[in-house]
């Protein structure tokens, strides 16, 4: 378990960088009264991981473009849960959802697009 400093009511990183989030988002995640399985949400195996930087930004782009399978899956369920931290969601099922809309409808891969272009 890592030591973690409070201020301002935040956790703020240990003494190896690692950075939990507060405790009040903490709370909210742990109360949302909905399960990843009724929230329609049923993860496929992951598989073997990506092995390079290449791999990874084909996979990325492939799930923006629509691909189904595990890696959409673990991307749906980490922003839901940002989106119930963020309080943007009232629960998984609706982060879910959301999550799964930026996808659909080319929002994300819009905003990758934007991120590519800057660069």
């Amino acid at each position: 378990m890592c030591s973690v400093r409070r201020v301002n009511n935040t956790c703020q990183p240990d003494s190896r960088g690692i950075s939990p989030i507060n405790t009040a988002a903490s709370r909210r995640l742990l109360a949302s009264k909905t399960s990843l399985q009724s929230a329609k949400f049923h993860p496929k195996p992951l598989g073997g991981a990506a092995s390079s930087a290449a791999v990874n930004a084909a996979a990325l782009r492939a799930l923006l473009l629509g691909a189904e399978g595990a890696y959409r899956d673990a991307v749906l369920f980490n922003a839901a849960g940002a989106l119930i931290v963020a309080e943007r969601a009232s629960d998984w099922r609706e982060g879910v959802e959301e999550a799964a809309e930026a996808i659909d409808r080319g929002l994300a891969n819009t905003l990758l697009d934007c991120w590519v272009a800057y660069r």
